[in-house]
């Protein structure tokens, strides 16, 4: 079963020669990261900020790879479209929720299945949490609204001071074949800990998903003459698709 190895290096060179060893040692097939050092090869797949990457480490064949937009990075393997993420916290709610607006239209733009992780800075309940914040609301409804589920287990810390920001998101077919998902007891030189999980390869693609969407934002939607002009400027279905949750995210 395919290997996954997640971690926040916190930009330290350190931290980052240390994560070659404990991906050889736990036998990893792909490395997702965020906050890196630089990157180390054409095995690297980053986002525009440099700051979310996704390293194949075994040089595994790709089905696909997608462009690299500003906090995430994605690739395609075994009918799995596994993304790394980052978004920092000192960004505004507005740009955060560009970000997660963002996120869900590459993610609702083929149906496959979804393998979303990263750092995303956000708090609720949902995943842990004392406590709820804005970004953890938009997070939540953007999972909510794509169909998907967290896979984080419990209420263990991701994260040095005992919060849990470092997040593991999946279509709920690959949620149910991910096993081992857990924390690693041992050294990162980051202030974030290593998440190692598996999953089963060879899962069906053109999984069919249901996308929950807030009743009654819909329903305001559905009363405003703003919908039929944006429905006017669509080409097609998934066009339309995308425009309306746009509409109801925004």
């Amino acid at each position: 079963m395919p290997k996954y190895l997640q971690i926040n290096l916190n930009c330290c060179k350190a931290a980052q020669a240390l994560l070659h060893q404990v991906a050889a040692e736990e036998e990893v097939d792909f490395v997702l990261t965020s906050e890196y050092n630089r990157e180390e090869g054409s095995n690297w797949y980053a986002d525009t900020t440099g700051k979310a990457a996704i390293v194949n480490t075994n040089k595994t064949r790709l089905n696909k790879e997608g462009l690299g937009e500003a906090g995430f990075r994605w690739v395609e393997v075994h009918g799995l479209r596994l993304y790394a993420c980052y978004w920092s916290p000192n960004s505004t709610i507005q740009e955060y929720k560009d970000f997660v607006n963002r996120l869900e239209r590459s993610i609702r733009s083929e149906a496959t299945e979804i393998l979303v992780t990263g750092d995303f800075n956000a708090k609720h309940a949902e995943w842990g949490c004392p406590k709820n914040d804005k970004r953890g609301d938009i997070l939540l409804d953007m999972i909510n609204s794509a169909g998907l589920v967290m896979c984080n287990k419990g209420q263990e810390s991701t994260h040095a001071k005992g919060s849990i920001i470092d997040l593991t998101i999946a279509t709920p077919r690959t949620a149910q074949s991910m096993t081992k998902w857990k924390v690693l007891d041992r050294e990162s030189l980051s202030d974030h800990y290593y998440i190692l999980f598996e999953t089963t390869p060879g899962l069906p693609k053109n999984e069919l998903r249901r996308n929950r969407i807030d009743a009654k934002k819909l329903e305001t939607l559905l009363k405003s003459d703003d919908l039929s002009r944006t429905l006017d400027m669509c080409t097609d279905a998934n066009q339309s698709a995308l425009a309306i949750t746009d509409a109801i995210n925004g």
